[in-house]
């Protein structure tokens, strides 16, 4: 492993040591890893330029170099790295060393040995270094007849970035090191079991060499006993093998096997695959709060089972009897007579009755008493500095916050969720009978109402427009020392202490440096002062329109109605910054402690890579119950299996079909009143998304946010691509969480695979003005960075220009 490997002080390097040739060079202790493969691929039969190399153990001395090259042959050579820790599987070091080409006297090529090794004690590689926590090593010298190739490029035995059984190969015309530095991009071919075709074709190979090189890839992935990444040369018809390593980061197929019963994919709410430490963490309190408020309103269902496979999330109907996914309903007179002779039924709907009361109670608690006492907490919790604390004080800190932040506070989440419903319901159902208003129209009525999703924003820009342009071209810290500076830093305590997911195992926003100066930038150079004004003007235009189309017994409806969802609809998005992004964040402050801790010890290599712990194996980790080795080969396999789910998300749903509503005209009234609204907010919110076919070829979703915007896709597909968004670009994703709210005055409109008219980002997009449009399911596959498209909100339609 790269952590025991012996480091030599340079300046007791044996001098005048004999090169090896490269058939010689079998042993990678002291000929490095490169020139060790190569060796063994000479024995094997495959064509590599010959070569020698200076010993990782000794200088080659002016007449032993003479002599090498002599048995060489003229040049021009390649000189190049070999080392000890370089091309391994979980670190390939590739790009970080020196290569020098075209070198053609003994001069020269001594002068390469020189900067090659010296680039061994460079900023690049120590910077690799400090990333990957690899020692310094030894390292050898390559040197090797330079092909003058036709064409040159790499092949992966197997795809590199979605684990797939498949061949790649991508090639250039010339030289191979535009490809390997990205300056150019190059032909490219797959092979898929006796299929080989271009994707690129410009003509740098045809059909029968792609298949060789398919056939070279799979003989030397079987040969060193993984997949490879094989660089070559093709000269002629003749084939030159370069280099070989095993892929770094392949994706790793996870084992999922989804217990019975149906399952239906949450894209609602989670961006993507959560982390294992978060799905240990936040998926069984979700699951308890969820419980709790079910209860209160006596709603018929145990609780809302949540489980991760591969770190997707998937949700299922748990009835009283902790039954999953109960039958087709029976038909409603005899549902009428079942509930009044089921006893746990029969209990239920006597507590429905007392849960109309808490429709009005639970938030005027929160306006009350609920939202001062979560502030209280969240302050104590974050008034304790992780740092001071011992390890077993971390590991109880940790739980403190979990059950004492956490869990109570997402339990007043989902207690106000339940009155949210139905406001918004009750107030479509209005509009809908007296009106004949559609469900976007309704909403328009109550836009421009839940101003805390656009607070952060609003802040920000107001800071924004105090930094001058030097210090913002400067960077961050330039801004923190600047006038404006003790304002950003009261910004980022209150808003950057967030998890930018709803996983407590994504980053806090104050860690993304370059997401908040991009962000200041913006609002800088594109103020839009009167936003939240425009809003606003436009839901008062629309009350006054409803209204006078209403006579007196309409209108008290109405009026009702209205009033009622003024105050739950923005309760929403008030109290999950404090119920779930805050809590989320006190809980991932911990957690990046104790991964700097885990670090310190030599059992993780990074930080962040606690993530991909569970709470459990953490714990264990920190007290050295769970061994480094351990932890690190875990972290690995975890983080491939993340990037095979990420290129291949799981089914939407799993198991039978959704079964029919039920027909619930024969309850009790508040029983009645509260499953209406349940069923309608499930459909809207959390109903798996179906890919509606257009005959244009454009998308079909739900409009969600009124209004048509024309311009460039932004593939946004987890919180890490962020800063890529532009001004005016349309946001395109799989779904976005609440504290995404920062980006979304920057964006002209927003498309989403998932989501429905209730979810947080249909609420935070008509917030900010911009039309959306939710549930397309395929939005992300089918678009592309740059595609220029037109975004209906009204209609649901998304349609290319």
């Amino acid at each position: 492993m790269i952590g025991t490997i012996v480091v030599e002080d340079e300046r007791r390097r044996p001098q005048g040591a004999a090169p090896l040739a490269l058939d010689d060079a079998h042993d990678a202790s002291r000929c490095g890893h490169k020139a060790a493969t190569l060796a063994a691929l000479r024995k094997a039969g495959h064509d590599v330029p010959d070569g020698f190399v200076i010993p990782v153990d000794g200088d080659a001395s002016p007449s032993a170099l003479a002599d090498a090259l002599a048995r060489l042959g003229p040049g021009p050579y390649a000189v190049r790295s070999s080392g000890v820790a370089e091309d391994l599987a979980d670190a390939s070091f590739a790009g970080q060393y020196e290569t020098v080409l075209g070198v053609a006297t003994l001069e020269a090529v001594a002068e390469a040995a020189a900067r090659v090794r010296a680039s061994g004690l460079g900023e690049r590689a120590a910077a690799y270094r400090a990333y990957t926590h690899a020692e310094r090593a030894p390292l050898g010298v390559l040197v090797q007849r330079q092909i003058a190739p036709d064409v040159a490029g790499v092949v992966f035995s197997a795809n590199p970035l979605t684990g797939d059984d498949e061949v790649v190969i991508e090639v250039v015309r010339g030289l191979g090191d535009r490809l390997m530095e990205g300056d150019q991009d190059g032909d490219r071919w797959i092979g898929r079991g006796q299929r080989v075709e271009a994707t690129v074709d410009t003509g740098v190979l045809d059909s029968a060499m792609a298949r060789r090189l398919v056939d070279l890839a799979r003989r030397i992935a079987r040969e060193r006993g993984c997949p490879q990444d094989v660089e070559l040369a093709i000269v002629g018809t003749e084939i030159y093998v370069l280099q070989a390593r095993p892929i770094v980061a392949l994706p790793v197929r996870p084992e999922i096997e989804f217990p019975p019963g149906r399952w239906q994919k949450d894209v609602g709410h989670f961006t993507g695959p959560m982390s294992p430490f978060g799905v240990s963490v936040l998926l069984p309190v979700y699951e308890a709060a969820m419980e709790v408020a079910l209860a209160d309103f006596g709603m018929p269902l145990k609780t809302i089972r949540q489980r991760a496979f591969g770190g997707e999330v998937y949700t299922q109907d748990v009835d009283l009897s902790g039954e999953h996914d109960p039958g087709a309903p029976p038909p409603w007179w005899l549902l009428a007579v079942l509930v009044r002779v089921i006893p746990s039924v029969r209990r239920r709907l006597k507590v429905a009755e007392q849960g109309i009361a808490r429709l009005t109670e639970y938030p005027r608690l929160w306006e009350r008493r609920w939202r001062d006492e979560c502030w209280k907490r969240i302050e104590a919790a974050r008034a304790i500095e992780p740092r001071s604390l011992t390890d077993e004080q971390l590991v109880r800190e940790l739980d403190r916050v979990i059950d004492e932040v956490l869990l109570p506070h997402m339990t007043i989440h989902f207690q106000l969720t339940v009155p949210g419903i139905v406001g918004v319901y009750e107030l479509h159902r209005a509009c809908a009978e007296l009106l004949g208003w559609d469900e976007a129209q309704a909403m328009e009525l109550l836009t421009g109402a839940s101003t805390a999703t656009t607070a952060g924003g609003r802040e920000l820009a107001r800071i924004a427009a105090q930094i001058d342009d030097e210090a913002l071209d400067a960077g961050l810290d330039a801004v923190r020392a600047s006038a404006a500076g003790a304002e950003l830093e009261a910004w980022s305590r209150r808003w950057g202490l967030r998890t930018i997911d709803a996983d407590p195992g994504s980053p806090q926003i104050g860690e993304r440096d370059e997401l908040i100066l991009g962000l200041l930038r913006r609002a800088k150079r594109a103020p839009d002062e009167d936003a939240l004004g425009r809003l606003q003007a436009k839901r008062h235009a629309a009350i006054a329109a409803a209204r006078a189309k209403l006579g007196a017994a309409g209108r008290a409806r109405f009026d009702e109605a209205l009033a009622y969802a003024e105050i739950v609809y923005p309760q929403r998005d008030d109290n999950v910054e404090l119920t779930e992004g805050l809590p989320c964040g006190l809980v991932r402050r911990l957690l990046l402690e104790i991964g700097a801790r885990l670090v310190r010890a030599g059992r993780l290599i990074a930080p962040g890579d606690v993530v991909f712990l569970d709470k459990q194996e953490l714990c264990s980790a920190l007290t050295s119950e769970l061994r480094g080795e351990t932890a690190r080969a875990r972290v690995r396999r975890r983080r491939a299996e993340r990037a095979w789910v990420l290129a291949h998300p799981g089914p939407m749903l799993v198991g039978p079909p959704p079964v029919p509503e039920p027909d619930v005209r024969g309850l009790p009234t508040a029983a009645r009143r509260l499953l209406k609204a349940l069923s309608w907010a499930i459909a809207h919110e959390l109903a798996a998304p179906v890919h509606k076919a257009s005959e244009d070829g454009a998308l079909q979703g739900v409009g969600v946010s009124p209004g048509t915007y024309t311009g460039p896709a932004r593939i946004i597909a987890t919180e890490a691509d962020l800063e890529r968004l532009r001004p005016g670009d349309v946001l395109v994703c799989p779904t976005t969480h609440s504290s995404w709210t920062v980006v979304f005055g920057h964006a002209g409109a927003l498309v989403m695979d998932g989501g429905g008219i209730l979810s947080h980002p249909a609420i935070i997009a008509r917030e900010h003005g911009i039309p959306a449009v939710a549930s397309t399911s395929v939005a992300t596959t089918r678009l592309r960075d740059g595609d220029q498209v037109r975004v209906d909100g009204n209609t649901g339609r998304v349609e290319l220009v």
